[in-house]
């Protein structure tokens, strides 16, 4: 069972944005070719009973390989079901390991419970504020923050789609990552404050009741070493570390981009679950990879 472990890759964004994928169009008219019937004045009634009952066998042939098809399916979809757990959407019933029906039923709804109690965090005079996480970020004074429409582009939404409160809620539970606050210093050194829904960014429904931070972070540090054109070092240990308050889980690195001639950066992650959103709280140093730890003080409990 293939599980996808979505996570930010914060490297230097340098104000890019993320663009959507169009759909490819497979309106193909190939594959549904229609028998023309066409007409003779010298067609006897003998010949036109041969070629209905020609049609009907054909017609008869067809369905039953339908059904043959369908019935395949069908044996496979249970043998699948056998082999693997069966997952759905948040509310109905899904089987996980060391837990019944019942158990995770329950689990489900109150996932679906925490999704909309979600709510993003307000950046005023220089001051972020989640109530949802329970935490303050203090922006360093002479930092520039992304603007509202930066960030709502950084998650392919217009800005015009906050006009409406409860859609824009709505459209944020279908979001893999929510942005919160993207903050920049000199010389490209960056905080970035994120959330991520692993019930939207993973393929396996359910599968945020199954990981942790300390599983995230092992997966995390595998793409890592899949990644073209950086060379990831000094990768730390995954540690338990106190910080604004709260138990976090904390990993750190240093990127070098091989196509930018060795330039390299310090990243820190910090990163604790809530429910089924990870909440990721990202340090970028600059290209002197300045020691960034003097910014912890800056994030406290609400």
């Amino acid at each position: 069972m293939k599980k996808k472990i979505a996570f930010l890759m914060a490297l230097v964004m340098c104000g890019s944005m993320f663009t959507a994928c169009g759909k490819d169009d497979d309106d193909s008219s190939s594959s549904g070719k229609k028998k023309q019937k066409t007409s003779v004045t010298d067609t006897t009634d003998d010949e036109d009973e041969d070629d209905d009952e020609e049609d009907e066998e054909e017609e008869t042939t067809k369905k039953s390989r339908k059904s043959k098809k369908a019935t395949e399916s069908t044996d496979e979809d249970d043998e699948d079901d056998d082999d693997e757990e069966e997952t759905t959407k948040s509310g109905k019933k899904i089987k996980l390991p060391g837990g019944d029906e019942e158990e995770t039923t329950e689990n489900s709804t109150n996932k679906a419970e925490a999704a909309v109690n979600f709510k993003r965090g307000t950046n005023k005079n220089g001051v972020y504020k989640s109530e949802f996480a329970g935490l303050k970020f203090e922006i360093p004074e002479d930092w520039v923050c992304a603007t509202e429409e930066e960030i709502l582009s950084m998650m392919n939404l217009a800005l015009d789609v906050t006009d409406n409160e409860e859609n824009f809620d709505q459209e944020l539970l279908e979001q893999a990552s929510i942005y919160e606050v993207y903050a920049k210093g000199e010389g490209g050194k960056n905080i970035i404050v994120a959330f991520e829904n692993m019930d939207v960014s993973n393929s396996l429904d359910g599968a945020s009741d199954l990981i942790d931070e300390e599983y995230y972070f092992d997966n995390m540090k595998e793409q890592l070493k899949q990644v073209v054109g950086v060379t990831y070092s000094d990768i730390s240990k995954v540690e338990e570390v106190e910080f604004a308050g709260q138990d976090f889980y904390k990993l750190s690195y240093t990127a070098t981009y091989d196509s930018m001639g060795g330039y390299s950066v310090e990243q820190t992650y910090y990163i604790k679950k809530y429910d089924q959103f990870m909440l990721f709280i990202v340090f970028t140093s600059s290209a002197e990879c300045e020691d960034m730890s003097v910014y912890e003080d800056n994030f406290s409990a609400l």
